[in-house]
């Protein structure tokens, strides 16, 4: 009897041994796939800071673009300003000339056979040609460079905000990867 029991304790013992090697083995392996998970963690984390941060920064970026964008309105509206200034100075020395052309002529020589009221008319055709050519030239150089301000500032801030708008998309892209690969390895995002 006893040595039936001896053989049904080795036996039991050798099943033992390997069970306790089968679990350190198992173990081992599960310590493994904690630190594999821990690490992929990590970087998905450190991925989705960094992400953040540059999604972030495309936001400061859009916020720098709508303060130049404001600040070229100004520039504008300060020129148009300027502009209404200039028209004011330039009825006010085209009245100037009117006054004077108005004033009774000094005592001069007139070419033979032209009038006093000859000369007075063609002095004042003379002004009025020379006021309508310089307002037309002034208006025209004025409204050239208002539509080249324009343009070039509706241009600058279109480009600016297309770029900041693909660069927001593709940081948004990127962050919802990375949220989708965290919410399959069990990470509460």
């Amino acid at each position: 009897g006893s040595s039936g029991d001896d053989e049904v304790m080795a036996a039991a013992a050798a099943a033992l041994s390997q069970n306790d090697s089968k679990v350190v083995g198992l173990e081992r392996e599960i310590t493994q796939l904690k630190a594999k998970a821990l690490g992929a963690s990590e970087a998905a984390k450190g991925q989705i800071e960094a992400a953040r941060a540059a999604q972030a920064a495309a936001e400061e970026n859009l916020k720098a673009l709508s303060q130049a964008y404001n600040t070229l309105e100004a520039d504008i509206y300060k020129k148009e300003e300027d502009e209404r200034a200039l028209r004011a100075d330039l009825a006010a020395a085209t009245e100037r000339a009117n006054s004077a052309a108005a004033a009774p002529p000094a005592a001069a020589a007139t070419p033979a056979g032209a009038s006093p009221e000859a000369l007075d008319a063609a002095r004042a055709e003379g002004k009025a040609e020379g006021r309508a050519e310089a307002e037309a030239e002034m208006e025209d150089k004025l409204e050239a460079a208002r539509e080249e301000a324009r343009a070039a500032a509706s241009e600058e801030a279109e480009g600016e905000m297309n770029d900041l708008l693909v660069c927001l998309g593709q940081e948004e892209s990127k962050t919802e990867k990375l949220r989708n690969v965290l919410e399959e390895q069990g990470v509460d995002v």
